[in-house]
């Protein structure tokens, strides 16, 4: 069993319910944990034979680039696009935090994260 991640891709993007979070923007983090249980580790050390991260970002990167209102809805999507792309998972936690989220107060950041599995 292997855990392949990827943590801290960050973006800045125009997601939120507020006009004024979509007009201003903001910076989220996004990160990928993909699980292919049984599938052994490449022995070859070559790309074609082990799960293609750069891939993964590409996915995170086109997802985080088209605005959404909910943290969900982006977690959502990348989560299906993951388990779509790459059909040996067994899993994918998949998580997306916003900076500085507008609230009655201070917070560094709010989050969703949510498993998907085929």
């Amino acid at each position: 069993m292997a855990i392949i991640a990827l943590e801290g891709m960050r973006f800045f993007a125009h997601h939120g319910v507020f006009e004024q979070e979509r007009q201003q923007g903001n910076h989220f983090e996004v990160d990928v944990w993909l699980d292919t249980g049984d599938v052994p580790l490449p022995d070859s050390d070559q790309l074609e034979d082990a799960l293609d991260y750069g891939k993964v970002y590409l996915i995170a990167a086109e997802i985080m680039a088209t605005p959404k209102n909910l943290l969900e809805t982006l977690v959502n999507a990348i989560g299906k696009r993951l388990l779509e792309t790459f059909p040996l998972l067994v899993s994918a936690k998949v998580r997306v935090s916003k900076e500085n989220p507008p609230v009655a107060g201070i917070c560094r950041r709010s989050y969703v994260e949510a498993t998907f599995c085929p």
